[in-house]
């Protein structure tokens, strides 16, 4: 949500990430952009956000809502630089990027 914020108000979005973390069955495979939710309790308290929960009056229904996706995966599209540990680089370069880490032989399974 962050990179469409980011794109909506024509800000920047710069991705972080090391080598190892690049990875080519992003491009190619639609099943690993599938994502999975966690519990929201993994991030937060309930407890302390008491007041955000509308249980007495109304609908009873949460006013605060908690999304805790496994996987940061960000489209390509929405990214402006990826930073990696060889230097900054245009989301149009990464594909030569990760041909240089991996070989063809790498991606059979």
């Amino acid at each position: 949500m962050a990179a469409l914020a980011a794109k909506k108000h024509a800000v920047p979005f710069v991705v972080l990430a090391g080598s190892p973390k690049l990875c080519p069955l992003y491009p190619h495979n639609p099943e690993v952009l599938l994502n999975e939710l966690r519990s929201p309790s993994e991030l937060l308290d309930f407890g302390e956000f008491s007041d955000c929960l509308d249980f007495g009056a109304g609908s009873g229904s949460p006013l605060l809502q908690v999304v805790n996706p496994t996987f940061d995966y960000v489209p390509p599209n929405l990214v402006s630089l990826f930073i990696t540990d060889t230097g900054g680089h245009n989301p149009s370069y990464m594909y030569r990027l990760i041909a240089d880490y991996y070989s063809a032989d790498d991606l059979v399974m």
